[in-house]
Formats: structure tokens, sequence, C-alpha cells
């Protein structure tokens, strides 16, 4: 997720894994992870609406929230809680 940000300018202040919990479905656990990243409002809609395209998890924005910076009205610092969905099933090799 980070690589695929910082390819769209997304510059990743802090990032924060949780406490994995349980999802409503047995056969996944979710890992909330809280970060702080600054980019434009461009950067940052195209990073969020592409996430839905990463190939290796699920990842739901939970929560963000948007402050624009104080001088550089076009670059805002967003904090951000994504929950990454992976399975709690062992694959049988």
């Amino acid at each position: 997720m980070t690589k695929h940000g910082t390819k769209l300018g997304i510059d990743f202040i802090t990032i924060s894994p949780k406490e994995v919990k349980e999802s409503e479905d047995p056969r996944f656990k979710i890992l909330p992870v809280e970060m702080r990243v600054r980019s434009s409002y461009k950067q940052l809609g195209s990073f969020l609406g592409s996430l839905d395209e990463l190939k290796k998890g699920l990842i739901k924005v939970d929560s963000f929230d948007i402050d624009p910076h104080e001088i550089e009205k076009s670059i805002v610092a967003t904090d951000l809680t994504v929950d990454i969905y992976f399975s709690s099933v062992e694959e049988e090799g």
C-alpha cells in the first residue's frame, strides 16, 4: 500500500498498525492501520480511489480527517484509518 501511495505522490508521515481484530466473516481478520499522510487533494483522491485495485489484500477506509496546510492551501495533511482484511484460514499445501 505504501509503495502504491508513494508512486501517486503520497508522503507517508506516520504509520501505526493496531491490534488485529475479528471480522463478521470468520474467514478473515482485520488489521486496522492509522496513518498520517501529506499530499495534494488530487493525489489523495487518486490514492483513496485506487485502493480497491490492490491485488494483495482488501483495504477499506474506515475514517479520514483532512487538514489543509496553513500557508499552501493545495497541500493537505490527512489522518486515515484503514482496515486491511486478510485470511485467517491457513491454506493447505
